[in-house]
């Protein structure tokens, strides 16, 4: 990556933002428009989106066979280091809701963080159970809707993962939701304009784990 500043940032997320909402709503999936933002943070750029994305009544699954449908929100704000323009902290927040007939349950509530100067006992990309239900959400999200058993949920759990940010959050819901040709096409189509979206800065933990030749989940963590 190279120098950057915060309208180039912005450029390069809302044009990610525009085009994949294009090709995915050409599709059939519907994904409700949102924008990135800016802050500046001193050495760095913080993006953000203006509020939730939120993909209505796609397949539980990457099949078009099964009758039922989710609804999925997602939070994304991430840091990029303006000299660098590498990303140096991510945090992508999902909501999952079983949609029955209009009628929304929560199923699933999970945040998946990336922090370039994480702390001990963390692994440097992790995901983590969650019972919280966003209270920021888009007009297009119904009121009404059951919280199913996320209360009781054990949030202590990290796992480490692989590096998910806005566009990790493309290749996970695509991957997961659509068949095997709209996945393919998508990524013929978009692959361009969400590779641009900046990827992890090359810290001593990723540095250790490409030296090592390894990804077994005690490299995730600093030592």
């Amino acid at each position: 990556m190279v120098a950057t500043s915060a309208g180039k940032v912005l450029r390069i997320y809302n044009n990610c933002l525009t085009e994949s909402k294009r090709i995915l709503q050409r599709m059939g999936y519907k994904v409700h428009h949102v924008s990135a933002q800016v802050s500046n943070e001193g050495t760095s750029v913080g993006v953000y989106l203006n509020e939730p994305l939120h993909f209505k009544d796609w397949p539980f699954r990457g099949s078009e066979k099964s009758g039922e449908r989710l609804d999925i929100l997602a939070e994304v704000k991430e840091t990029i280091n303006r000299e660098s323009g590498w990303c140096t902290k991510s945090s992508v927040v999902l909501n999952y809701f079983v949609n029955s007939k209009g009628s929304l349950t929560a199923c699933e509530a999970i945040k998946y963080d990336y922090d370039f100067d994480v702390q001990p006992q963390h692994p440097v990309c992790h995901a983590q159970n969650s019972n919280k239900i966003m209270s920021h959400r888009p007009e297009s999200f119904p009121e009404d809707f059951d919280v199913g058993s996320l209360v009781n949920r054990h949030q202590a759990l990290r796992i480490p993962t692989a590096f998910v940010n806005l566009a990790g959050l493309l290749e996970k819901l695509t991957a997961d939701h659509l068949p095997s040709d709209h996945y393919t096409d998508f990524w013929e189509q978009c692959q361009a304009v969400v590779d641009a979206i900046p990827c992890h800065d090359r810290g001593p933990i990723i540095e250790r784990i490409t030296k090592s030749g390894s990804v077994r989940s005690r490299h995730w963590y600093p030592r």
